[in-house]
């Protein structure tokens, strides 16, 4: 049986590269994406800074476990939202993983 959702989201653990002295630390950032249809992603051109933002905008829904500086949790509020989606670590790291993750890619394909 096949169930059909009308607003069908997923929540998936996203490997982000941060830049840090030497090289680079691999962080975690769990997130909820809202799975688009077909036709919406057409509108999105990917290849352009304000056709990703759009995308992103439009296909992430909220982030978790987030932690500040001491290590204190913290809410995914609308700005904070914004702010993580400006990163352009984070933005690679979404848009690659929601289209592997939409289409079952393997990693490192």
């Amino acid at each position: 049986m096949f169930k059909v959702v009308t607003n069908r989201t997923f929540t998936h653990d996203v490997k982000v590269q941060i830049p840090a002295d030497g090289g680079h630390v691999e962080e975690t950032l769990k997130t909820t994406f809202v799975c688009l249809p077909s036709e919406q992603l057409a509108n999105y051109d990917l290849r352009t800074e304000g056709g990703a933002s759009v995308f992103l905008e439009a296909s992430v829904k909220t982030f978790h476990d987030l932690v500040d500086d001491d290590e204190q949790p913290i809410e995914c509020t609308a700005e904070l939202r914004t702010k993580l989606l400006c990163d352009p670590n984070i933005r690679l790291a979404l848009s690659t993983h929601y289209f592997r993750a939409v289409t079952k890619a393997p990693e490192g394909n």
